[in-house]
């Protein structure tokens, strides 16, 4: 039972914020008159119910609905191992009690938090514009959003001029010994070239983690020794199989490398249909920003702004 209610709140709690929208954010905004007064301003829709001076329509239920059984189709999608303690909205029956548990239960309150005058509390009113601003901003871009059109065309275009970059990564099998004296490396390079058995050479002479184990890191990919040392990579990768590196300098640190690759794996071509909709939502997003951008671009000339930085600490 109070796993059904905690669920219950929290449903509630997510639509009611995604119900109220602007409409009722400027309706607490521009309030002039107490919320329990007779009356009933202009409707557009089904009156289905009124609670004082609110109307509930037809068209504001079933967008509830939707979005309550959104919600609980989102919660068993992220737990699906969890038992959903509600059921969804579907027959005339559950929309009424839906109507009278959420709906109106909604309105009662929020009446009752204007008449005590909560919208005028300055953390709440503020609060509440920033909201709107948010919200009005978020209605913009989707509008910018829907504007965009990426098509086949666009997707398989960018499909080929990256397959490279599209790649499984590839991924060496590396061996290695890191000494803190060149000295020390060079000897250990000339013992290896004499046929030094390499995973021997690195237990006398290495002092990384790794030589307990003759040096062997396993496999694995680019930049596992971070971004200031390219050489790293740029040895492993150009080095055949089998082969051993000359001494590797990182240069943040009296560190010196000597590197052996003894197997590759990955590095495959991914095929197109795998990687659909992953290019489409990439295009998507570089459309919306080019398109945000723009739209700025052209306002911020148009607009008369004045930042006073000295001010500004």
């Amino acid at each position: 039972m109070v796993k059904r209610a905690l669920f219950a709140v929290v449903v509630f709690i997510s639509i009611l914020f995604f119900m109220s929208g602007c409409e009722q954010i400027n309706k607490v905004l521009t309030k002039k008159t107490p919320a329990k007064k007779n009356d009933i301003p202009e409707v557009h829709g089904t009156v289905i119910a009124k609670v004082n001076n609110m109307v509930i329509t037809l068209e504001e239920l079933n967008r509830y609905v939707d979005t309550y059984n959104q919600q609980i189709d989102d919660f068993k999608e992220m737990y699906p191992d969890q038992e959903v303690p509600l059921e969804k909205v579907i027959t005339a029956e559950q929309k009424v009690a839906l109507l009278n548990d959420d709906l109106i239960r909604q309105r009662l309150l929020y009446q009752e938090a204007l008449d005590r005058g909560i919208d005028k509390k300055e953390d709440v009113s503020t609060a509440l514009k920033e909201f709107k601003m948010s919200l009005l901003i978020a209605n913009l871009i989707q509008e910018e959003t829907d504007k965009i059109n990426i098509t086949s065309e666009d997707i398989k275009k960018y499909y080929e001029d990256n397959k490279d970059f599209l790649r499984e990564p590839e991924e060496r099998r590396v061996r290695e010994i890191m000494t803190k004296k060149e000295s020390d490396a060079n000897a250990a390079l000339i013992e290896v070239l004499q046929g030094g058995d390499f995973g021997s050479v690195a237990q006398r002479y290495s002092i990384a983690k790794s030589a307990s184990s003759g040096g062997d890191l396993g496999f694995i990919g680019p930049g596992v020794k971070g971004p200031n040392f390219p050489q790293f990579d740029i040895a492993i990768y150009s080095l055949e199989i089998g082969k051993v590196s000359s001494v590797v300098k990182n240069p943040d640190a009296e560190e010196y490398y000597i590197l052996k690759v003894e197997g590759k794996k990955g590095g495959k071509e991914k095929p197109l249909s795998e990687l659909w909709d992953d290019i489409k939502l990439a295009l998507e997003q570089k459309e919306q920003k080019d398109s945000i951008d723009a739209l700025i671009g052209k306002l911020r000339p148009e607009a008369k702004i004045d930042i006073e930085t000295a001010k500004i600490k």
